[in-house]
């Protein structure tokens, strides 16, 4: 046989036969079609694998494409042209370089839902996106088109940087140095990727669903459930009610809380677009008003006050005003337990560390002002609303109490964010401003609805636990203290007498605590001050002799605390 001849050898375990060919110019151009009858289906350039009618598979190399031609002829399939691509100019539109890359320089399904995955999971840990691909390629079912299991190839062939090379991306040391994360070269390319999908697949789009909201469910990260979020909230813009039967509305009653919350990213992300934020609210409103009563509809509320929390996160002067309205309408409800009462003040504390504090104290303070209604309707709403703004100022003052030695120690910016509750009051006391005028409401208000603490099985008043706290804090300043005893005796002479004797006696057991040294000094300041006007008011009785009656003081209303605020702020 002329060594110059071309060859085709056709290999079983039966037999294999060699055939000469022409060479062919067009080879490029010849691609086999892998519909004809033979069961022939396409490997490469120099291979085609054949289905016969007795069950066995031929593995047939090729070295030309006459040859291909020939075989594939007698086996009664056809040879048609393979489109050619063009090549695109490097001046196109870069949704259009996008575009080509993805059709036709990507080999396979597997290396496109890479690109997908990357696009929608931009910037994550690489265990984290490594993770998520192969729940993707999973669930999506993908088949890897170049792999022949009669013959599989080694994993390592095709290795993780070839993959990241053919998707255009990189590997790039995290924050803290000892992690890598994934992006692409090109930040556009995410957009440019999903704006391709939603043009071209919307399929394929609305079946990553199940994928994303698996990821919610089952992934604990924090930026993976948001990067998915966000992604479930493009895709809700194809048909937002089918994404809300098939996602949020499950997410919004499951048992466990934070896939609850996690419905506030994707409706907060929609809030921001104008066509969007009516459809939003009215959403809420429903989740809010229309569920009955039962364990669902407080999962539904507990969810509407989360989603208001990441509302109010935006940057917007109807955002915050919305959040607080809805918050409102939540504390506000006639079977309020301390379950959505926590949700509420949780929202409220992670806003107030966004820089909003004085904006959240204020809402606070409308809150109690509105506890002066005499409808009897209406009683029971403002005073769960007013009891929610005590107890979310207690936490609020605890909270900033605590972060302030930190914030002293980072930049100057963040500093200016992170206020303590303390000095805010100490400012406004100079000029006996609105955030002065709420201490003192809520000094009375938790007075007269005996709102306590319970600690370690210990119960105190919380009111009296907020003055051990601030004059701790404020123990050397003297200017600080003064405050805290004029704040004292604003609610003294604010309280009902009941109240008064309860605060009178107090303070005489503070003044002679033998191991606190400033909480005495505090007493006896107060105390003088309180003996100072009520000389100059004869209706203001000073003759406290006896103890408040234990069985009067029962408390119906509890401020849990323990060592550090309950409320999680990682949400």
């Amino acid at each position: 046989m002329d060594t110059d001849s071309q060859h085709v050898r056709l290999r079983n375990d039966q037999q294999e036969t060699n055939a000469e060919t022409e060479p062919d110019q067009t080879e490029e151009n010849l691609r086999p079609d892998n519909q004809v009858e033979a069961g022939i289906s396409y490997v490469s350039e120099s291979e085609i694998k054949i289905s016969g009618r007795d069950n066995i598979t031929y593995n047939i190399q090729v070295t030309s494409s006459a040859s291909l031609r020939k075989i594939i002829q007698s086996l009664g399939g056809e040879i048609r042209p393979r489109q050619v691509v063009k090549p695109l100019s490097s001046n196109a539109p870069l949704h259009q370089q996008v575009e080509h890359w993805f059709n036709h320089d990507l080999a396979n399904d597997r290396e496109r839902f890479f690109v997908i995955t990357l696009s929608i999971f931009h910037g994550l840990r690489y265990p984290h996106f490594k993770n998520i691909y192969e729940t993707l390629v999973q669930m999506r079912e993908v088949i890897d088109e170049t792999e022949d299991k009669d013959t599989p190839t080694s994993r390592f062939i095709q290795s993780d940087k070839l993959l990241i090379e053919k998707a255009r991306a990189e590997t790039l040391s995290g924050k803290t140095g000892r992690e890598e994360i994934l992006r692409f070269k090109d930040d556009q390319y995410t957009i440019a990727i999903f704006d391709l999908m939603r043009r071209n697949s919307r399929n394929e789009l609305l079946d990553l669903l199940p994928v994303l909201k698996l990821v919610v469910e089952k992934f604990q990260n924090w930026e993976v459930r948001y990067l998915a979020t966000l992604a479930i909230a493009k895709i809700s813009r194809l048909d937002f009610d089918w994404v809300r039967g098939k996602v949020f509305e499950p997410w919004a009653t499951d048992h466990r809380a934070y896939v609850r919350a996690a419905v506030g990213y994707p409706l907060a992300y929609l809030a921001e677009d104008d066509e969007f934020r009516s459809t939003i609210e009215n959403l809420l409103t429903d989740w809010t008003n229309n569920r009955g009563g039962g364990s669902e509809a407080q999962r539904y509320r507990w969810t509407v006050a989360s989603v208001y929390k990441q509302i109010g996160s935006i940057e917007a002067d109807w955002a915050m005003e919305a959040a607080c309205r809805g918050l409102k309408t939540i504390a506000s409800f006639e079977d309020l337990d301390l379950y959505l009462t926590n949700a509420v003040i949780h929202s409220l504390v992670v806003l107030s560390l966004q820089g909003r504090l004085t904006d959240i104290l204020l809402v606070l303070k409308s809150w109690i002002e509105d506890d002066n209604s005499k409808d009897k309707k209406q009683d029971q709403t403002t005073r769960n609303c007013c009891v929610t703004a005590i107890l979310a100022f207690m936490v609020l003052s605890e909270v900033h109490i605590e972060l302030d030695p930190e914030a002293r120690k980072v930049a100057n910016e963040l500093e200016a964010q992170v206020k303590n509750l303390f000095d805010i009051v100490r400012r406004s006391e100079t000029e006996k401003g609105e955030i002065w005028q709420l201490t003192v409401a809520v000094g009375v208000k938790a007075l007269e609805y005996r709102i306590v603490k319970v600690f370690d099985s210990q119960v105190s008043d919380a009111f009296f636990d907020l003055i051990t706290r601030w004059a701790h804090y404020a123990s050397n300043n003297s200017r600080s203290l003064d405050i805290i005893s004029n704040l004292i005796t604003q609610v003294y002479v604010k309280a009902s007498r009941f109240r008064q004797q309860k605060l009178w006696n107090r303070l005489g057991h503070w003044e002679v605590h033998r191991t606190d040294k400033i909480l005495s000094q505090l007493a006896s300041s107060a105390k003088t001050q309180i003996n100072a006007i009520a000389e100059g008011k004869t209706s203001v009785s000073l003759h406290h002799t006896e103890e408040a009656s234990p069985q009067k003081e029962k408390s119906n209303i509890k401020l849990h605390d323990e060592k550090k605020p309950r409320i999680k702020l990682q949400d």
